[in-house]
This record gives structure tokens, sequence and C-alpha cells, in this order.
């Protein structure tokens, strides 16, 4: 059990046993005493379980975490929690980076550039318990001022948020100040280009080999990435009996079953792949390996002599175009597979709308037609109103026996309201039309509702000329205001 106690001066200090049977006392300082029985009973729970040998319950090891450096340092000077280590962000960001030793050479490469710059920005004695999400967002900003663009934003502070959630992780720090800050990498319209196939033959013309031609032909028809996919390419996997060629993709050989694809043998692309005469362990494209060939600004300079504008990421918009032309042919999931990513990648970077789509979509309808004017199939195919209602029997029972209802009819009330009313058709209201009769013959057979399209609640009943069925607005009509033959009542009979 622990004491609490009270100083002559107001100072309140807690003495316990700790496990090497040794008094200790812990000074609180001029603290109100419902404080500092709380720090006291925290007390007895840490010395509790550090004589039962066990680490604090939850409650407590929450309590030990939410303590500021000066209450942790007291209780690591009785003995009772670990020291904190107080490591600098410096130092920690490049150990971090050193020991990534599971990453490519070139993430490695791009996450020390990121502990230099974390380094730089925060200086080399900061320890990493300092920094708030406030610091992060002055980091952000840093960045952005130094005119980088939103992706390499994006990317530079998500390794950032990489390192310090290792921190956490190593119980360095409680929580990570760049948790809240927005990492994922955006889709940039500004630089979409959709690559078409007169560009492309005209790049295709200009380049100065075989091997650029097989580069460019690799990426705007195979959708390879480049470089990263050309360097292990080899004759071997040009597989032209089966129309397939074998791709071994680096850049996600850590997801699974995504180290490797097939990609088919399209026709464009063939004509540019003959393993003829080649050995299967030669690489299709030895340029791509030579680490000191910059294939960007050549590219660029072939664009060019080509009398072409170099467009924004040369490459990487040749690939997407090749997946846009794809998408519009196969199925989703089967495009994908052959370039190697996923759905939702795809729509957010590479799938394009184009100048095709537009001319596809306005080739559906007649732009020569008046406006205003419906087209023949949106028009109304109900007959019109005063159409006698031997049409609708012809188009039902077709033409035969026709000659002998002819001279056999019975009239019927046509659906009119009654005299004086006024009817409200298509939201408009008509002026009080007379009743009048309309002839119906007596049909050889009875119209099925499947085959003809008279107006709801007008069906005339054969077997019952007296009666007729009400259209909507008899609906609660009075025995003055309906036709002969008509039910009254508030809720009409049918029939």
């Amino acid at each position: 059990m622990a004491s609490l106690s009270t100083d002559p001066s107001g100072g309140r200090r807690i003495q316990f046993t700790g496990p090497d049977r040794k008094r200790r006392t812990l000074r609180l300082g001029k603290v109100p005493k419902k404080s500092a029985e709380q720090v006291k009973g925290m007390v007895e729970r840490l010395n509790a379980a550090k004589l039962a040998g066990h680490a604090p319950d939850d409650h407590t090891a929450r309590w030990i975490a939410g303590l500021d450096r000066a209450m942790h340092d007291k209780l690591a000077a009785v003995g009772l929690v670990a020291q904190r280590t107080s490591a600098t962000v410096a130092d920690f960001a490049a150990d971090y980076a050193a020991g990534r030793t599971d990453l490519k050479d070139a993430t490695r490469t791009h996450l020390a550039r990121s502990a230099d710059s974390l380094a730089g920005f925060f200086g080399p004695a900061i320890p990493l318990r300092d920094v708030t999400a406030a610091d992060a967002d002055r980091y952000r900003r840093s960045l952005l001022a130094t005119g980088k663009e939103q992706n390499t934003v994006r990317r530079e502070v998500g390794r950032a948020k990489q390192i310090f959630t290792a921190a956490v992780r190593a119980e360095l720090i409680d929580r990570n100040p760049f948790a809240d800050q927005k990492v994922q990498v955006r889709g940039n319209p500004d630089k979409f280009r959709f690559v078409t196939r007169d560009e492309i033959d005209r790049v295709l013309a200009t380049c100065p080999d075989d091997e650029w031609r097989r580069i460019v032909a690799l990426a705007r028809f195979g959708g390879l990435r480049v470089v990263s996919e050309l360097v292990p390419l080899r004759w071997g996997d040009v597989d032209v009996a089966a129309g397939k060629l074998h791709v071994t993709s680096p850049k996600t050989a850590h997801h699974e079953g995504g180290g490797s694809r097939d990609v088919p043998l399209f026709p464009e692309l063939r004509e540019h792949l003959d393993p003829t005469g080649r050995s299967p362990a030669d690489q299709v494209v030895p340029r791509a390996a030579d680490g000191g060939t910059n294939l960007g600004t050549q590219f660029k300079r072939i664009i060019k002599a080509a009398g072409l504008e170099p467009w924004p990421k040369p490459f990487h918009n040749l690939r997407a175009t090749r997946q846009t032309e794809l998408a519009n042919e196969f199925p989703e999931h089967v495009v994908c597979s052959w370039i190697g990513n996923s759905a939702a990648v795809a729509r957010e970077h590479y799938l394009r709308v184009t100048d095709d789509h537009f001319k596809q979509a306005a080739g559906g309808a007649d732009l020569n037609a008046p406006k205003g004017e419906e087209a023949p199939e949106d028009r109304d195919e109900d007959p019109p109103r005063d159409q006698p209602n031997e049409a609708i029997l012809e188009n039902a029972c077709g033409a035969e026996g026709d000659a002998e209802s002819d001279a056999q009819t019975t009239h019927f009330p046509t659906p009119q309201a009654a005299a004086g009313d006024s009817v409200v058709r298509h939201g408009r209201k008509q002026p009080p039309q007379p009743q009048r009769l309309t002839p119906f013959p007596a049909a050889t057979c009875r119209p099925s509702p499947s085959t003809t399209n008279p107006r709801l609640g007008f069906e005339p009943r054969l077997t019952e000329p007296e009666s007729v069925v009400l259209p909507l607005h008899y609906r609660g009509t009075t025995a003055a205001a309906a036709p002969r033959g008509a039910p009254t009542g508030g809720a009409g009979r049918i029939g």
C-alpha cells in the first residue's frame, strides 16, 4: 500500500515500498488532493504489477501513455515505469530508411530522400514526441512552396506518415502527427493524353532503329511499363505459337499473383517482336538495362522529330491509351489482367474519354431534326381520341371475320365526360364536349389486353353492351352528372 502526505509547504508526496523492499517517495508538488489520490491509486497498481511480475492492466497502461514527459520521468525515477527513449526525428528516420532492406532499391532510395527531407525541415535535435499535427501541416506547405506538384507532395507526405507510423509501433510516440494527412495519389486530367494511331505511326516511322520501335510498340500496343517491365523481358517470353507475351512485373511482385502476367501478341505488336534466330535468354530491349540511359528524354526527342509536341508522361500515356482502346472491346477484368492493374486504378489513372466516344454517342441521334420535334419512337402511340374503335379491334383480331361483322354493329357510349363536364387531359383542362355514340362491331373474337392498348378505364365489355367501365375522372360523380348506364356513388362500380 502507498501513503499520501502533505509537506508543510503544501506539496503532496506519495510513499511506497518497492519490489526491492526499499522505501520510495514520489513528489507531486502542489496539486489538489483529489488528483493526488488518483495518482496514488495508479502507483499502487503499478507497484502491485511489479511485485507480481506482470504488465499493468489496460486502464493503467492507457493512463501511462497519456502522461506528459515530466510526470513520466518521475515515475521512471522511482522504478515504476521504463524510461522513455528520446529519439530525434532525424536519427529515427535515417535508421528506419536504412533498416528497410526488404524493399526494392528504388523504394529505399525514395525513403532515404524523405528521411533527409524530414531532417532538413525539423532539424537534427527535435524529438519525435515534440512533433504535432500542426507541424505536419507546415511540412506539407513547405513542400508545396518548392513548386512540387500535388501528387509528388502526397508521396512525400505519405513516406513521412510511414516513418512516424513505425515510431508509434516502436512505442516511441503515442500517436502519428501525420495520421490525418491525405496521401492518396490522384489522377491529373491535365496530364491525360490519348495518343492516336496516326500519331504513333509517325513516331514509329521516326524511331532511329528496331530496338526503339520495339520500345514504343511494347508501351503503346502491349501496355508494358517502361522501364521496369522491359528490363527482365527476354526473347524466350515471346510465345508466337500461343499468341502470348509473358511479362515479369517487378512493381506488382509484392502482390499475390502479381509478379507476372500474360499479354496477347496483338497484330500491331507481333510485327515488332520476331524471335526467329534469337537466343531465348537474350534481352528484347538491351537499352533498357543500361542505367545511364534516360529513355524518357530520348523519347521526347523522337516525338519532336516526328513533328509532334511531346505530351506529358510520355510512356505512361502510351500505356493508358492502350488500356482505353482495349476497354472498348473487352471486359474490364480481362483488360486489367492484361495491363497489370486494378479496376480502381484504371478508372483513376488510365481510362480516357476520347473524341471517338463523342462521335459514337452523337451518331445515334438525328442532328438535322428540328429542335423540339419528337422522334418517331417517342411520340404517343395511343390512337387519336376520335379514332373509331374498329381500328383497335382490327389490330387485335386481324382481318378475318371483318366481312361478317361489318353488318352487325352495336352502339356504345364513347369514353367522353357527360355533357357540361370538363376533362383534364395531359395536364390541360379541355372544354366540355357533348356525349356521342360510336358504332362498335360485334366482333368475332374477344380483344386481349396484351394485344390492344386502349386507354385505362375506357375498355368496352362486349358481353354487356349496356355497361361501360368509367374513366378515373368519373369517380365520385353524382347521378345527375354521370352518363346513362354509369353507376353512382363515391367508389364507383367497375363494369
